[in-house]
């Protein structure tokens, strides 16, 4: 143990704290679990309903969110919640989107970094895009890696990455 707090004042990190029981702890961490899986409940729910102010609800107000077309797309990247609403509210509108149903499939957390911190993957996917890369029916599945931190009580998404899983290769 001391060993890591030696190695934690050398690196600016906080002193792990030594534990009196993993049981409270455990508890904790799986309401903050569904609290996180209630954020993808939030995210399908306000898409369905081409709500961009509930999808910006989710976030923190210094959202960086990173779209499948990268960080430079205008609208998205760090402009924060009234940029990321913005141009949500332009996506939602947009033909491309006009059909388009959402189904977040998981939400697992990955690897928390502090008691308020958490990364997380978010399993998703969308039916009636019109994408030139999908024939017209064909789901779209997608991967947000999420980082969510707790503000206030409430978990909220801090940064964004959309990535989105190709279709198979011919042939496989």
């Amino acid at each position: 143990m001391i060993l890591c707090f030696a190695l934690a004042a050398l690196i600016g990190a906080p002193a792990p704290r030594p534990q009196q029981s993993t049981a409270p702890m455990a508890e904790s961490r799986a309401a903050d679990e569904t609290a996180i899986k209630r954020l993808g409940s939030a995210w399908q729910a306000a898409w369905n309903a081409r709500d961009a102010a509930g999808l910006a609800a989710i976030m923190d107000p210094q959202i960086v969110f990173v779209s499948v077309l990268g960080p430079d797309t205008p609208g998205f990247g760090r402009g924060g919640r009234e940029a990321f609403r913005a141009a949500h509210a332009a996506v939602l509108a947009s033909p491309m989107f006009a059909e388009s149903r959402w189904v977040t499939r998981d939400v697992t957390v990955v690897r928390w970094l502090t008691p308020d911190v958490a990364v997380a993957h978010v399993v998703w996917e969308t039916t009636g895009d019109r994408v030139r890369h999908l024939a017209p029916g064909t789901p779209r599945r997608r991967l947000f890696t999420w980082v969510v931190q707790r503000q206030a009580g409430e978990w909220r998404v801090t940064a964004s990455q959309n990535t989105e899983a190709p279709p198979p290769l011919p042939g496989r």
